[in-house]
């Protein structure tokens, strides 16, 4: 029934869509990637002053939106574990939340790449690919993430990234990070139920490497150092800078 449901809610928010894939947009997206853990949400904070201090039009966008959207808030309920442990819900189901969290933010997303505006997303379509294909057996997974890219970019018609940067680190340096983290909204809990399992984690580590070397849009950026600790947040964000300018990303007009 709870699939049911997920299903009509998707499909009635789907025909209000007014616009398209935008990957022929005036703007740019750019979606940082990542295990939690992984310094991203801080380069997402340097990123996003450099783009203000050096005056690009830009917005940006965090995933999941636990408390501003119906669907995020349900994202929040299922990483809480109200709907069981990982490998007790369907991916097929999980992701249709997380899906469903992106289609409400897909009319402002592309009203700001029709104005020339870069974006920056906090994770974005791909976590949908690496923490879900995770769950199923390793012959099922490009099948499962073909059918997640045509629900994301084709059905819900989100746009698709220019580049999509993964900060790689080790599933250890991930679960003991998280273990460092300050309270989170949706859950009382230090660890969630992606967060808890690290063997899980290392099979999310492995898909989002997967991803790196089949999706043209992905790039990968080794954030930790030969024992496993993060680098230099300066040094990181630098690294990033040069990517996006090899890209000629960081161009305006």
């Amino acid at each position: 029934m709870l699939l049911t449901r997920l299903l009509h809610t998707l499909s009635q928010n789907k025909l209000k869509t007014l616009k398209g894939s935008m990957s022929n947009s005036k703007g740019k997206l750019i979606v940082l990637e990542g295990l939690d853990g992984s310094g991203k949400s801080v380069q997402f904070a340097l990123l996003s002053e450099y783009l203000l201090k050096n005056d690009f039009p830009f917005m940006t966008v965090d995933f999941p939106d636990y408390q501003g959207s119906f669907f995020g808030r349900l994202v929040g309920r299922y990483l809480n574990g109200e709907f069981g442990d990982v490998y007790e819900v369907s991916p097929y189901v999980s992701s249709l939340l997380y899906a469903g969290d992106r289609l409400e933010s897909q009319p402002k997303l592309s009203g700001w790449l029709e104005e020339g505006r870069v974006v920056l997303a906090n994770r974005y379509v791909g976590s949908n690919m690496a923490y879900h294909s995770a769950k199923l057996p390793p012959e099922q997974r490009p099948d499962f993430i073909a059918w997640l890219k045509r629900l994301e970019f084709e059905a819900n018609r989100l746009p698709e990234p220019d580049l999509v940067l993964y900060l790689n680190t080790p599933a250890a340096t991930s679960h003991r990070m998280v273990g460092q983290k300050a309270a989170r909204s949706y859950t009382g809990s230090s660890h969630d139920i992606h967060e808890r399992n690290q063997t899980f984690l290392e099979v999310v580590a492995g898909q989002y490497l997967w991803l790196c070397d089949h999706e043209p849009a992905w790039q990968r950026l080794d954030v930790t150092d030969a024992e496993g600790n993060l680098r230099p947040r300066e040094e990181i964000h630098q690294l990033i800078l040069a990517m996006l300018a090899d890209r000629n990303l960081l161009n305006k007009g």
